[in-house]
């Protein structure tokens, strides 16, 4: 019954998404939908030393005006690293804790989806003048991320694996690169912030974990009229405009 409902909820998300497609193309005079597809690495900011991991990510964005667009994301990653982690024990007498340090490895296998709002940085500063060659945006957002982190000691036989699902936001900087009449180049980073400590699975900095995301991709324009100039493009809309 749980998966005959969330068929459902798919089917009625696409249903919206289409019809969506099919009004702005029938009516607006810009593109307003993109699909954005990244690729890149991440590190992650944990008890340990990272190494670079991939992630990838795929986003569908709406652009009700230059000023401000709105996109949904899913995505996938893999994080991993070693070192050394801070723990502590007590002494030999059992009155007092000592600090030692402990060798790690950690993998984190990763699933996220969720939203993010964009501010075009270009139509904020300089409202009059299209931009020519590429746009810079602020974004933030927040979201769910589903993870299979595992950690193990080089020391002694101390292995953990825990699945859990955490709640994430995160902030960025992105820039779009002028390409072709349908697809634009992005270049990104991302700060993800999430309220664990067990997302490298070595949770005894008890301090909340967080990790970077360097992106590349492809912007593709969501537009069946080759006519249609996207709206990130043009010298209009301050604000949200609602077509007739």
């Amino acid at each position: 019954m749980k998966n005959l409902t969330f068929q459902k909820r798919q089917k009625y998300f696409f249903l919206l998404v289409f019809t969506l497609l099919i009004i702005q193309n029938a009516s607006a005079q810009f593109s307003t939908f993109t699909l954005d597809a990244k690729v890149g690495s991440g590190f992650l900011i944990g008890s340990v030393s990272p190494q670079p991991g991939m992630n990838s990510s795929l986003t569908l964005r709406y652009a009700p005006s230059r000023l401000i667009s709105v996109g949904v994301f899913s995505g996938a990653g893999i994080l991993w690293g070693n070192g050394y982690a801070d723990r502590e024990k007590y002494s030999e007498t059992g009155n007092t804790i000592e600090a030692y340090k402990e060798k790690f490895k950690f993998n984190t296998e990763y699933h996220t989806w969720g939203g993010s709002v964009y501010l075009n940085i270009q139509k904020l500063v300089n409202s009059e003048n299209k931009p020519k060659y590429f746009i810079p945006y602020l974004f933030a957002g927040g979201g769910y991320l589903r993870a299979r982190s595992e950690s193990e000691s080089m020391e002694n036989d101390n292995h953990s694996v825990r699945y859990v699902t955490y709640y994430t936001n995160h902030i960025g900087f992105e820039v779009k690169i002028k390409g072709s009449k349908k697809i634009d180049y992005l270049i990104s980073f991302q700060h993800n912030f999430t309220e664990t400590a067990y997302l490298d699975g070595i949770p005894f900095d008890k301090k909340y974990d967080s990790f970077l995301n360097f992106n590349v991709g492809i912007s593709y324009h969501l537009c069946f009229d080759k006519n249609k100039t996207p709206i990130d493009w043009t010298r209009r809309f301050c604000c949200p405009v609602f077509y007739r």
